[in-house]
């Protein structure tokens, strides 16, 4: 009442009625030099030109995460809270921008935590979801292993994490991978922890961009059944999570009729095609590659004429294919025992429209010898098709900084306390062979009695 002016703070303006703006516009049109009128809303849209025409607007904008996380730090300091950076991130990034709402939040953390404040409780305090279960979520969908998305969906539930909290997060995911599917250096466009980049940039390459953004709208329209539909939330996302690890790849229509139009002109086994149906196109490089499949009919003689029998037109992804790794070792070791030994030694580094990538330590150029070998790099190649169903094609190479990947094997020596240093120095005779040989020993197997 001292003051030189008087101040009406009208809050969501927007849902005054048409009479009462029609009222508050004579006061707008004249008004007194002592009044001052505020209007806040979150639809400007709503109110009225008329009113809109004699105001001044000012747009308030979401306030970034580097910001708040900034702005928590100081305050943190301030009120000798012992938290780290990446735990104010996760803070803000649940407040969505909103000052207040990060300052409440904070303010929870302090009075739920003594002494310093770690990220895990952090979000168990505010549940949220773990950055890094939604990274095991999305390997999960990738490598369509739907039995263990259903277990990563009764762990949310089990840990009281909110499943719109869960499907929010999936879509943040989401559209980090869609832009660095776009460009990989748009990092600029992107709020995440700098430490994170690499995982997201190693996902992206595990979809296409079109199977991406399918990904996308299944997240999105469950988010709308969860608020809209009324169903049981459990049911509604182990569905979703199911069809996602069940969804076929993307293939574009143009490749599609490139294909029909190889096949109806009789060039599948030419040296052009589309790496996505089998017929890879022919390049000089390592990569080694059959030219076409070819099955004899029931009775046929054993003659010219066969019939063309083409295998599967999926991308793999390396999730998919480090899934289903172990199994195809062991029926290639129902094969070729000693082949399967050499693969166990390779670290499936990556691979890209279907060409594998296996690299061998530095000790196993041998190796890396026999199993290029024509005969031996058919069989694999065969067996790696029969048992992914895709056409694939496999590139070795030697990584001279790594000593040994097979831990597996190494473990398995140290727990039946088999030291082969000390086998090669107290057999001669297995010295003397691995000189000859220029060899190494790749396994210890019970000779049967």
């Amino acid at each position: 009442t001292s003051g030189y002016k008087r101040i009406y703070i009208i809050d969501e303006v927007h849902r005054l009625s048409g009479p009462a703006f029609d009222a508050l516009l004579k006061t707008l049109e004249e008004p007194p030099e002592h009044v001052m009128f505020i209007f806040a809303t979150t639809e400007p849209l709503k109110v009225p030109e008329t009113i809109l025409s004699r105001t001044q607007r000012f747009d308030f904008k979401r306030v970034s995460i580097n910001d708040l996380t900034t702005n928590l730090s100081k305050i943190s300091q301030a009120e000798n809270l012992k938290i780290n950076e990446a735990g104010l991130r996760l803070i803000a990034r649940k407040a969505d921008g909103s000052v207040r709402d990060s300052l409440s939040l904070l303010d929870q953390i302090a009075s739920y935590s003594l002494g310093e404040i770690t990220e895990e409780e952090i979000i168990k305090a505010l549940g949220l979801v773990d950055r890094q279960f939604i990274f095991d979520f999305i390997t999960a969908i990738a490598a369509k292993e739907s039995k263990q998305v259903l277990k990563l969906i009764k762990n949310v539930f089990e840990s009281g994490v909110d499943p719109k909290d869960f499907v929010g997060e999936l879509l943040e995911h989401f559209r980090v991978l869609l832009i660095l599917a776009t460009d990989k250096n748009a990092t600029d466009l992107l709020e995440v922890n700098p430490d994170e980049i690499e995982g997201y940039l190693k996902q992206a390459d595990y979809f296409s961009l079109g199977d991406i953004m399918r990904l996308i709208k299944m997240a999105a329209d469950l988010n709308t059944d969860l608020k809209e539909s009324g169903l049981d939330e459990r049911l509604l996302l182990e569905m979703t999570a199911v069809k996602m690890a069940e969804m076929e790849a993307t293939v574009k229509f143009e490749d599609v009729l490139k294909l029909m139009r190889q096949n109806a002109q009789g060039l599948s086994n030419s040296s052009s095609g589309s790496d996505l149906f089998g017929s890879f196109e022919k390049k000089k490089d390592d990569y080694q590659t059959d030219k076409l499949t070819f099955v004899k009919k029931q009775g046929e003689a054993d003659n010219n004429e066969r019939e063309y029998t083409p295998l599967s037109t999926s991308i793999i992804n390396l999730p998919t294919l480090k899934a289903g790794w172990d199994n195809f070792i062991s029926i290639l070791r129902q094969q070729r025992p000693m082949l399967a030994s050499q693969l166990g030694m390779v670290e499936v580094r990556e691979i890209v429209e279907n060409k594998l990538l296996l690299v061998f330590p530095a000790s196993g150029e041998t190796s890396k010898l026999i199993v290029e070998k024509k005969d031996n790099l058919n069989l694999i190649v065969t067996t790696l098709k029969e048992h992914f169903k895709t056409n694939l094609s496999i590139k070795f190479d030697i990584d001279p900084k790594k000593e040994n990947f097979n831990i597996k094997e190494q473990n398995l020596y140290k727990k039946n306390n088999i030291d082969l240093e000390k086998l090669v120095e107290k057999s001669p005779r297995i010295k003397m062979l691995l000189d000859k040989v220029d060899g190494q020993i790749i396994g210890v197997k019970k000779a049967k009695k």
